[in-house]
């Protein structure tokens, strides 16, 4: 009796362990396909340059950052370089599953994240569950690395070394002094054609508006350069043979943050602008400009003058 019991309830549980295992296998699949995606304000270029670079993927990885990236107990290989698609390599467990992750140009000034994997769950049955428990975490856990590498990306900051921002034009209204020097202009130069300005603007009762503006160019890379500077007004004033007025088109502009150094340091943020230009298919419809916050007359340690760099584009 004892034993007819004991059979039935083994067959019980045969029965149980049975139909558990047709659960299992009806509602976990043998493979399961994560597909996050997100829309970033950057260009392919830009993307490019800090995916491909293990110490920047130190510098926006949410998790653990050693040898291998970690985020809450998962290991992610990237496979570089690469261009445009990055297998990244997903280790949980003893297990390990491919994934990529692709940039694809959505509109002119931003590109589309595609991050996508298939994890195969096996024929086990309690590795299968495990496996697509995990996979539902591996899901949220990559919505949440994207989210934190597209914040990284749209700081140009992060890309370009300086931060570049879009603006408009505001200050419309200028007047202007050009002059040809034959040798590298020097900051006695420069405010010798500022100090005419502002005599000007208190001669004709009117006022400055914002900081001086600078331009230098050296024509076909000869000895002789052009000085170009000039200053917003308030008001139209009288021209002269030497002072003109000029004025701006109210469109768009990019502005830097404040860039402190002499002119070595000055020249590299206008190549960075210049990339930022390029990258992004920006066209330059009038000269950009150096906005000089400080005198430097007045201040002769280059190290301590501030500038903004201005590039109108369109």
């Amino acid at each position: 009796m004892l034993k007819g019991k004991i059979k039935r309830i083994i067959a019980i549980l045969l029965v149980i362990i049975v139909v558990a295992i047709i659960v299992i296998f009806m509602v976990t699949p043998s493979h399961i396909n994560i597909s996050r995606s997100v829309t970033v304000y950057c260009t392919k270029n830009g993307a490019n340059k800090i995916l491909n670079d293990n110490s920047k993927w130190m510098e926006w990885w949410p998790g653990k950052k050693a040898k291998d990236f970690e985020f809450n107990s998962i290991i992610y290989k990237p496979q570089l370089p690469a261009n445009n698609s990055f297998r990244i390599m997903i280790g949980f467990g003893g297990d390990t599953a491919q994934s990529n992750l692709n940039i694809i140009t959505a509109q002119k000034d931003s590109v589309f994240f595609l991050w996508s994997s298939i994890i195969y769950t096996g024929n086990n049955p309690l590795k299968r569950l495990n496996q697509y428990k995990k996979t539902k975490g591996l899901a949220n856990d990559m919505d949440t690395i994207l989210a934190r590498l597209k914040f990284f990306l749209e700081q140009s900051q992060n890309i370009y070394g300086i931060n570049i921002n879009s603006g408009r034009v505001k200050d419309t209204l200028l007047i202007s002094l050009k002059k040809t020097v034959d040798h590298t202009p020097t900051t006695q130069d420069i405010y010798l054609l500022i100090d005419k300005l502002n005599n000007a603007i208190t001669a004709n009762g009117a006022q400055a508006t914002n900081y001086p503006m600078l331009n230098i160019t050296n024509p076909n890379d000869s000895n002789h350069f052009l000085i170009h500077v000039a200053i917003p007004i308030s008001k139209p004033i009288k021209e002269t043979n030497e002072i003109t007025i000029k004025k701006m088109v109210p469109g768009n502009i990019l502005i830097t943050n404040d860039i402190t150094g002499g002119n070595y340091t000055i020249n590299k943020a206008f190549e960075k602008v210049q990339a930022y230009v390029t990258d992004f298919n920006r066209v330059i419809p009038a000269i950009p400009f150096q906005s000089l916050v400080t005198n430097r007359m007045q201040q002769p340690d280059t190290s301590k003058w501030v500038t903004k760099i201005y590039c109108p584009v369109y």
